[in-house]
């Protein structure tokens, strides 16, 4: 079973791969006796619930939302991925200026080209992560899905601009565009 607990090999760090938070940074429940030598167990908690809290497994997700169809580690992983990259996707069509400039970029960078989604699905997908069960938001007795999936990422450091290789380096396709430009 593939759980969403991560630990470092280099350094050490612990942080849930789910949100991308670390075991200092992410939302717990306290946790009292020997089972606070792992706080991050404390982050599963109500997770069902509670927007700030992540699943231990992804394939419990399957208990709550009728969108993730299984409970296959490796298809709720496959699932995981593609709407993360999705997201990411679409973050960086917004940073370089919309999907025009995208195109620009996919036209001339084969990496881009094969990123696998089309301008549609980066621009169209829901990529909630998850639905969560809310306490009865309509008062009729039952649960409702309740969005948005999970805590917000932590804010990205922007990144450096793109330089441009010298001009013995940059191939016969003429001057690479600015990306931020």
């Amino acid at each position: 079973t593939w759980g969403t607990h991560m630990t470092c090999e280099r350094c050490g760090c612990k942080w849930c791969y789910c949100c991308g938070l670390s075991v200092d940074d992410c939302d717990k429940a306290p946790r009292l006796g020997a089972a606070s030598a792992e706080p991050i167990y404390g982050h599963n908690e109500g997770w069902e619930h509670n927007p700030l809290r992540c699943p231990m497994y992804l394939s419990q997700i399957g208990e709550i939302d009728v969108e993730w169809e299984t409970r296959d580690d490796e298809a709720c992983v496959d699932r995981f991925h593609r709407l993360r990259t999705i997201r990411l996707l679409r973050a960086a069509v917004e940073a370089v200026g919309g999907i025009e400039k995208f195109e620009e970029l996919r036209a001339r960078f084969p990496s881009l080209r094969s990123c696998g989604f089309s301008a549609t699905e980066i621009l169209d997908t829901d990529t909630t992560l998850f639905r969560r069960i809310s306490e009865d938001s309509d008062n009729d007795g039952d649960a409702e899905a309740a969005g948005p999936p999970m805590a917000a990422a932590p804010p990205r450091p922007t990144p450096d601009p793109v330089v441009a290789p010298p001009a013995d380096v940059a191939d016969a396709a003429g001057p690479i565009p600015d990306p931020v430009g």
